[in-house]
């Protein structure tokens, strides 16, 4: 569900990473690093996407997951996340402070 922003939330985890202090470690182990937060970030988000989703168009939701382009899935959670971009800023703030021992 997030991969329109996968440039940012590859720049994001390198900020954490750099903010942890581990950004001058071995690089075959930083990139694996890397992979790992990106799939725990996407983790994050999505069930925070779907924590928000009205329980009435969790059905809509899948379906529509199943058959839509990427821009018509946005459009979707657009519609019926009341300000969706504040629920994932909230998403990505809560996996920092988790991340960073915060």
């Amino acid at each position: 569900m997030t991969n329109n922003n996968a440039p940012d939330l590859a720049s994001y985890i390198d900020e954490l990473i750099a903010a942890k202090g581990l950004a001058t470690i071995d690089p075959d182990l930083l990139e694996e690093m890397k992979k790992d937060l990106a799939a725990r970030l996407e983790d994050q988000i999505n069930a925070t996407i779907l924590a928000n989703i009205p329980s009435e168009k969790l059905t809509d939701f899948e379906e529509f997951l199943s058959s839509e382009s990427d821009e018509n899935v946005q459009a979707f959670l657009r519609a019926n996340i009341l300000d969706l971009d504040e629920v994932i800023a909230q998403a990505l703030v809560r996996f920092r402070n988790a991340y960073l021992g915060l």
